[in-house]
């Protein structure tokens, strides 16, 4: 299967052009704790498998659903009980495809061992919470370079037939806590 368009923006004939950033990345101080600001060019999943080694488990994983397409509501899917890295690591591996070529979630990891926190978004931005030096290593190993950058405005993200069944398959594989979306965090 060619390789379809999770976010871009609009493009001629009301078609939707991709979008990625230039492997770079920034901190930024937010009301709470710095965090690291990543924009990777392609191959979001293998960074953020990289970032999650990392971390010091036991993990926490959140797969928030912000648009279904199937008999899924809406809303924050926590693991039920804490998690080893490997099992960690093979999720984010099996569902690799969707997470990178459809923009109808976001996937938050937790650290519980360092309080680290990682999040992949729909916007294909990653930000980091925790050990920021360690993070930063693992960017410039991977030559990524220390450069703001914004969304794209205006922005499309794309919803796609092809992965209805990976979306019923995480919730059919994995054991979930349902809570309600937070409105200002969770938005499309």
């Amino acid at each position: 299967m060619a390789a379809l368009i999770k976010f871009g923006v609009p493009g001629d004939m009301d078609l939707v052009d991709p979008f990625s950033y230039l492997n770079c990345w920034f901190r930024e101080q937010t009301t709470g704790p710095e965090r690291l600001v990543i924009g990777p060019e392609s191959n979001h999943i293998e960074l953020f498998m990289n970032l999650v080694e990392d971390m010091r488990g036991p993990f926490g994983l959140l797969y928030i659903l912000v648009v279904p397409r199937g008999d899924h509501k809406p809303g924050r899917y926590q693991s039920s009980q804490p998690m080893d890295k490997a099992p960690v690591l093979s999720f984010l591996d099996e569902f690799r495809t969707y997470f990178e070529q459809d923009g109808r979630h976001h996937i938050w990891i937790f650290g519980i061992g360092d309080e680290s926190q990682i999040i992949y978004d729909n916007h294909n931005v990653i930000f980091a919470y925790g050990p920021l030096d360690r993070f930063e290593q693992t960017l410039r190993h991977n030559q990524f370079i220390s450069q703001p950058f914004e969304y794209p405005s205006p922005h499309v993200h794309q919803y796609h037939a092809e992965f209805d069944d990976d979306e019923d398959l995480i919730f059919v594989e994995h054991d979930w806590k349902w809570f309600p979306l937070v409105e200002e965090i969770d938005e499309p």
